[in-house]
């Protein structure tokens, strides 16, 4: 990607981080270091490292400690999104409150 970039003299061209792709491909710390200034966005789900579960941050086996220690050291904050798994609808109103406070509790 960050070839791509340099090529396309695309400079002031930022990218969004997705934390699960990053851990299944190269890892996260590794992505973060070499996206580093360009991330603008990160799309936040957890997974096993296999394959792009979405899972809720915290019941797969991303390191969310040091994900984010590694993201707050970034010059500039990147939006939060949060990207879990289309069953939304199965989890109760009460549930699904909590499963979102505690996942952005991750960044505080």
């Amino acid at each position: 990607m960050v070839e791509i970039l340099r090529i396309g003299h695309l400079d002031s061209t930022g990218v969004c981080l997705d934390l699960g792709h990053a851990h299944i491909s190269v890892g996260i710390a590794d992505a973060i270091s070499t996206l580093g200034p360009r991330i603008l966005s990160v799309h936040v789900h957890d997974n096993h490292g296999e394959k792009d579960e979405h899972l809720w941050p915290g019941d797969g086996d991303i390191d969310w400690p040091r994900a984010v220690k590694a993201l707050l050291g970034l010059a500039a904050s990147p939006a939060i999104v949060l990207e879990p798994h289309q069953s939304l609808s199965e989890i109760a109103n009460a549930d699904l409150t909590a499963r979102i406070a505690q996942s952005f509790a991750l960044f505080a």
